[in-house]
Protein backbone atom coordinates (compact mmCIF):
# COMPACT_ATOMS: atom_id res chain seq x y z
CA UNK A 1 0.00 0.00 0.00
CA UNK A 2 1.72 3.56 -0.56
CA UNK A 3 0.37 4.96 2.22
CA UNK A 4 2.81 2.20 4.16
CA UNK A 5 5.24 2.46 2.14
CA UNK A 6 5.82 6.24 2.68
CA UNK A 7 5.54 5.94 6.28
CA UNK A 8 7.87 2.84 6.32
CA UNK A 9 10.50 5.56 5.63
CA UNK A 10 9.49 8.39 7.39
CA UNK A 11 6.85 8.42 10.19
CA UNK A 12 6.88 11.99 11.41
CA UNK A 13 4.27 14.20 10.16
CA UNK A 14 5.25 17.63 8.67
CA UNK A 15 4.11 20.41 10.96
CA UNK A 16 0.93 21.54 9.23
CA UNK A 17 -0.55 18.04 9.73
CA UNK A 18 1.14 17.13 12.81
CA UNK A 19 -1.40 19.63 14.56
CA UNK A 20 -4.16 16.78 13.45
CA UNK A 21 -2.58 14.05 15.66
CA UNK A 22 -4.99 13.10 18.61
CA UNK A 23 -1.81 13.85 21.28
CA UNK A 24 -1.51 17.14 20.31
CA UNK A 25 -5.26 17.48 19.73
CA UNK A 26 -7.90 19.25 22.18
CA UNK A 27 -11.69 18.53 22.51
CA UNK A 28 -14.00 16.56 21.10
CA UNK A 29 -12.80 16.22 17.67
CA UNK A 30 -9.15 16.80 17.13
CA UNK A 31 -9.85 15.79 13.22
CA UNK A 32 -10.79 20.06 12.43
CA UNK A 33 -9.33 20.40 8.82
CA UNK A 34 -11.32 16.66 8.08
CA UNK A 35 -14.65 18.64 8.41
CA UNK A 36 -14.10 20.55 5.50
CA UNK A 37 -15.68 19.54 2.09
CA UNK A 38 -13.87 16.87 0.36
CA UNK A 39 -13.58 19.02 -2.77
CA UNK A 40 -11.27 21.65 -0.63
CA UNK A 41 -9.32 18.84 0.86
CA UNK A 42 -8.07 17.40 -2.39
CA UNK A 43 -6.93 20.79 -3.14
CA UNK A 44 -4.91 20.99 -0.18
CA UNK A 45 -3.25 17.80 -0.53
CA UNK A 46 -2.58 18.22 -4.62
CA UNK A 47 -0.78 21.27 -3.03
CA UNK A 48 1.30 19.57 -0.87
CA UNK A 49 4.52 17.68 -1.75
CA UNK A 50 4.26 14.11 -2.52
CA UNK A 51 5.56 12.53 0.49
CA UNK A 52 3.30 14.87 2.96
CA UNK A 53 0.42 14.42 0.77
CA UNK A 54 0.81 10.54 1.21
CA UNK A 55 1.33 10.51 4.72
CA UNK A 56 -1.87 11.56 5.75
CA UNK A 57 -3.57 8.58 4.96
CA UNK A 58 -2.02 7.47 8.55
CA UNK A 59 -4.60 10.17 9.73
CA UNK A 60 -7.91 7.87 9.29
CA UNK A 61 -9.41 6.26 6.47
CA UNK A 62 -11.71 9.31 5.60
CA UNK A 63 -8.15 10.91 4.34
CA UNK A 64 -6.63 7.75 2.94
CA UNK A 65 -9.30 7.79 0.69
CA UNK A 66 -8.82 11.56 0.02
CA UNK A 67 -5.17 10.74 -1.31
CA UNK A 68 -6.22 8.19 -3.64
CA UNK A 69 -8.42 10.34 -5.24
CA UNK A 70 -6.62 13.48 -5.32
CA UNK A 71 -5.08 14.97 -8.24
CA UNK A 72 -1.52 13.38 -8.64
CA UNK A 73 1.56 15.51 -9.18
CA UNK A 74 4.30 12.79 -9.31
CA UNK A 75 7.52 14.03 -9.37
CA UNK A 76 10.44 11.60 -9.08
CA UNK A 77 13.05 13.41 -7.26
CA UNK A 78 10.55 14.18 -4.74
CA UNK A 79 10.34 10.51 -3.54
CA UNK A 80 12.14 10.66 -0.13
CA UNK A 81 14.74 7.34 -1.27
CA UNK A 82 17.64 7.09 -3.56
CA UNK A 83 17.17 6.66 -7.06
CA UNK A 84 17.02 2.83 -7.81
CA UNK A 85 14.10 2.13 -5.63
CA UNK A 86 12.22 5.03 -7.52
CA UNK A 87 10.50 2.81 -10.09
CA UNK A 88 9.34 0.96 -7.61
CA UNK A 89 7.52 3.51 -5.56
CA UNK A 90 6.41 4.81 -9.20
CA UNK A 91 4.54 1.85 -9.98
CA UNK A 92 3.53 1.10 -6.34
CA UNK A 93 1.83 5.02 -6.40
CA UNK A 94 0.02 4.59 -10.07
CA UNK A 95 -1.17 1.27 -8.79
CA UNK A 96 -3.01 2.07 -6.06
CA UNK A 97 -3.59 5.86 -7.10
CA UNK A 98 -7.05 6.50 -8.73
CA UNK A 99 -7.15 10.36 -9.02
CA UNK A 100 -6.45 12.16 -12.47
CA UNK A 101 -2.41 12.68 -13.17
CA UNK A 102 -2.07 15.98 -12.99
CA UNK A 103 1.83 16.28 -13.37
CA UNK A 104 4.49 13.34 -14.23
CA UNK A 105 8.06 14.64 -14.21
CA UNK A 106 10.83 11.59 -14.58
CA UNK A 107 14.62 13.35 -13.63
CA UNK A 108 16.19 11.01 -11.79
CA UNK A 109 14.82 7.42 -12.83
CA UNK A 110 15.99 5.23 -15.48
CA UNK A 111 13.25 2.86 -15.71
CA UNK A 112 12.91 -0.54 -17.63
CA UNK A 113 11.21 0.01 -21.55
CA UNK A 114 8.18 -2.33 -19.52
CA UNK A 115 7.75 -0.18 -16.64
CA UNK A 116 7.90 3.26 -18.58
CA UNK A 117 5.41 1.71 -21.39
CA UNK A 118 3.35 0.29 -18.07
CA UNK A 119 3.41 4.21 -16.71
CA UNK A 120 2.28 5.89 -19.60
CA UNK A 121 -0.40 3.66 -20.42
CA UNK A 122 -1.76 3.86 -16.82
CA UNK A 123 -0.96 7.90 -17.21
CA UNK A 124 -2.96 8.08 -20.74
CA UNK A 125 -6.11 6.64 -18.89
CA UNK A 126 -5.46 9.03 -16.00
CA UNK A 127 -6.15 12.06 -18.05
CA UNK A 128 -2.08 13.26 -17.74
CA UNK A 129 -1.47 17.14 -18.47
CA UNK A 130 1.95 17.61 -17.97
CA UNK A 131 5.16 15.48 -19.30
CA UNK A 132 8.26 16.43 -18.11
CA UNK A 133 11.30 13.49 -19.17
CA UNK A 134 14.87 14.69 -18.33
CA UNK A 135 17.56 12.02 -18.66
CA UNK A 136 20.72 13.31 -17.32
CA UNK A 137 22.46 10.16 -19.13
CA UNK A 138 22.15 8.01 -22.12
CA UNK A 139 19.03 8.77 -23.78
CA UNK A 140 15.75 6.92 -23.10
CA UNK A 141 13.79 5.36 -25.62
CA UNK A 142 10.27 6.64 -25.55
CA UNK A 143 7.61 3.58 -26.23
CA UNK A 144 4.89 4.15 -28.59
CA UNK A 145 2.11 3.98 -25.32
CA UNK A 146 3.02 7.85 -25.28
CA UNK A 147 1.06 8.70 -27.97
CA UNK A 148 -1.78 7.63 -26.26
CA UNK A 149 -1.60 10.72 -23.42
CA UNK A 150 -4.17 12.86 -25.58
CA UNK A 151 -4.79 15.07 -22.60
CA UNK A 152 -0.99 16.83 -22.54
CA UNK A 153 -0.74 20.17 -22.42
CA UNK A 154 2.63 20.84 -21.96
CA UNK A 155 5.77 18.41 -22.74
CA UNK A 156 8.72 18.87 -22.24
CA UNK A 157 11.19 16.16 -23.34
CA UNK A 158 14.91 16.05 -22.97
CA UNK A 159 17.38 13.28 -24.13
CA UNK A 160 15.07 10.72 -25.68
CA UNK A 161 14.34 8.68 -28.62
CA UNK A 162 10.69 9.60 -29.57
CA UNK A 163 8.39 6.82 -30.53
CA UNK A 164 7.68 6.66 -34.30
CA UNK A 165 4.64 9.27 -35.26
CA UNK A 166 3.99 8.66 -38.80
CA UNK A 167 0.99 11.43 -40.20
CA UNK A 168 -2.15 10.25 -37.78
CA UNK A 169 -0.43 8.00 -35.49
CA UNK A 170 -0.25 11.23 -32.65
CA UNK A 171 -2.97 13.17 -32.00
CA UNK A 172 -2.62 15.39 -28.87
CA UNK A 173 -5.65 18.00 -29.30
CA UNK A 174 -4.64 19.90 -26.17
CA UNK A 175 -1.21 19.89 -26.57
CA UNK A 176 0.25 23.93 -26.64
CA UNK A 177 3.57 23.71 -25.74
CA UNK A 178 6.43 21.48 -26.27
CA UNK A 179 9.95 21.55 -25.91
CA UNK A 180 12.56 19.15 -27.73
CA UNK A 181 15.79 19.20 -26.31
CA UNK A 182 18.64 16.75 -27.34
CA UNK A 183 15.86 14.65 -28.94
CA UNK A 184 16.56 11.46 -31.24
CA UNK A 185 13.60 11.55 -34.35
CA UNK A 186 13.21 10.97 -37.81
CA UNK A 187 11.93 13.76 -40.29
CA UNK A 188 8.72 11.08 -40.63
CA UNK A 189 8.51 11.03 -37.07
CA UNK A 190 9.04 14.49 -36.33
CA UNK A 191 6.14 15.82 -38.84
CA UNK A 192 3.90 12.85 -37.73
CA UNK A 193 4.22 14.25 -34.27
CA UNK A 194 3.62 17.91 -35.26
CA UNK A 195 0.89 17.34 -37.53
CA UNK A 196 -1.37 16.07 -34.17
CA UNK A 197 -0.85 18.91 -32.55
CA UNK A 198 -3.34 21.40 -33.79
CA UNK A 199 -3.55 23.64 -30.45
CA UNK A 200 0.25 23.97 -30.48
CA UNK A 201 1.45 27.85 -29.80
CA UNK A 202 5.03 27.11 -28.17
CA UNK A 203 7.42 25.01 -30.06
CA UNK A 204 11.16 24.67 -28.78
CA UNK A 205 13.80 22.51 -30.66
CA UNK A 206 17.08 22.49 -28.93
CA UNK A 207 19.33 20.28 -31.04
CA UNK A 208 17.33 17.50 -32.11
CA UNK A 209 19.05 14.75 -34.21
CA UNK A 210 18.17 12.35 -37.21
CA UNK A 211 15.84 15.20 -38.70
CA UNK A 212 17.04 16.31 -41.61
CA UNK A 213 14.20 18.99 -42.19
CA UNK A 214 11.72 20.86 -40.73
CA UNK A 215 8.23 22.44 -41.92
CA UNK A 216 5.42 23.68 -39.59
CA UNK A 217 1.86 24.51 -40.61
CA UNK A 218 0.11 26.01 -37.93
CA UNK A 219 -2.66 28.74 -37.65
CA UNK A 220 -1.75 28.40 -33.55
CA UNK A 221 1.78 28.72 -33.43
CA UNK A 222 2.90 31.81 -31.73
CA UNK A 223 6.48 31.22 -30.55
CA UNK A 224 9.06 28.95 -32.49
CA UNK A 225 12.88 28.56 -30.74
CA UNK A 226 15.34 26.51 -33.16
CA UNK A 227 18.83 25.85 -31.60
CA UNK A 228 21.51 23.55 -33.35
CA UNK A 229 25.48 22.93 -32.80
CA UNK A 230 27.34 22.49 -35.76
CA UNK A 231 29.65 20.50 -33.69
CA UNK A 232 27.44 18.04 -32.13
CA UNK A 233 25.90 17.70 -35.63
CA UNK A 234 29.98 16.87 -36.94
CA UNK A 235 29.84 14.22 -33.43
CA UNK A 236 26.13 12.48 -33.21
CA UNK A 237 25.32 13.04 -37.04
CA UNK A 238 22.26 14.98 -38.74
CA UNK A 239 20.36 17.18 -36.74
CA UNK A 240 17.36 20.17 -36.46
Amino acid sequence: MVGSFFLSRETSFPPPLARLTPSTAAGDDPDQIGRLPNCLLTTILSLLPLNAAARTVALSRHWRSLWLSTPLHLVDSDLPFPSPFHSDAISCILASHRGDTVSFHLSLSRPSPADLDSWLRILARRRLQELLVQQPSEPLPLPPSLLSCRSLRPANLTNCHLPIAAAGAASFPHLHELTLRYAFASSLTFHGLLAGCPALASLSLDHVFSCRSLRVHSRTLRSLMVSVSLRQREEVGEEL
